[in-house]
């Protein structure tokens, strides 16, 4: 009986360890970027301003549905990520402008340990019979990743070209999921974004990163206030993120592109600037 009195108490306090308790006081704030981007520079402003931060992650469509589906008393108080179209269309869960935040080109992975031969250079590439069911791309109705290189394909080409695309190849429900489909081998290529990419290079996986060249969308990721609460430290978070400072450690640190015009782009590896690819959309 001890033993198992033992053990409850146990799970209580590592439940209580990894799921801290949400205080009113928490700033909360909703992104799609990985924790392993986004967290240490909200803990730098933490640190900075002694304000606990909240973080919830998910896919940017997700975090929409979960915000239109919360009581506005109830709800976070800053998005952090998602393209500027889509928070746009999702007007009735923010408020005010939304202030571009870093610029995310839309690229293809690829596996160079299993391509071999096969050209991937650009889109009209993904109907080689030989990459059938061998590319994989996030949901474009989940994520905003596939809903970019979607509307990529439909710039392009058009609506039943861009399915007949996609059609040859695998639909996952997240982008972490086809990046793991590729270095596992499960897909030569996978539609992905640069920064997550270039994370798995580092890393050092045989991946290679591949701007197509018949066109590639430059999204631009933005930050904005929810519509619902308030909080005392809202607009100083927002600042602090857009800040010269933080945009420089974020394009210093993660070879990010940042919005700020007097931030420019430091060569890194195989990473293109802005110049050097064939922008098919650019700002939104």
């Amino acid at each position: 009986m001890k033993k198992l009195i033992f053990v409850i108490v146990l799970i209580l306090i590592l439940s209580a360890c990894s799921h801290p308790e949400q205080k009113k006081s928490d700033l909360i704030v909703y992104s799609p970027y990985p924790e392993r981007f986004i967290n240490p520079i909200i803990q730098d402003f933490e640190h900075a301003t002694g304000q606990r931060v909240q973080v919830i992650h998910d896919s940017t469509r997700k975090l929409i549905k979960r915000i239109e589906h919360t009581p506005m008393e109830n709800r976070g108080h800053v998005f952090v990520g998602g393209s500027l179209s889509e928070l746009e269309g999702s007007r009735s869960i923010i408020q005010g402008e939304i202030q571009p935040f870093i610029y995310m080109p839309s690229v293809f992975i690829v596996n160079k340990d299993l391509i071999g031969d096969i050209q991937v250079s650009k889109y009209h590439d993904l109907l080689n019979r030989d990459l059938y069911k061998q590319f994989s791309y996030p949901n474009p109705e989940l994520t905003n990743t596939g809903y970019q290189h979607r509307s990529a394909l439909e710039t392009i080409y058009n609506k039943s070209q861009s399915e007949r695309v996609l059609k040859c190849g695998v639909k996952l429900d997240k982008t972490a999921d086809v990046m793991e489909h590729v270095i596992s081998g499960r897909s030569y290529v996978g539609l992905t974004y640069e920064y997550t990419a270039m994370d798995y290079i580092d890393a050092g996986y045989p991946l290679e990163i591949v701007y197509p060249s018949d066109g590639t969308i430059i999204n631009t990721d933005g930050i904005v206030r929810i519509n619902g609460t308030t909080h005392p430290k809202r607009d100083d978070f927002i600042q602090y993120m857009l800040s010269k400072e933080v945009q420089r450690h974020i394009s210093d640190v993660f070879h990010v592109k940042s919005a700020r015009k007097d931030i420019p782009f430091k060569a890194y590896k195989v990473l293109k600037p802005l110049e050097e690819i064939n922008v098919l959309q650019r700002g939104e």
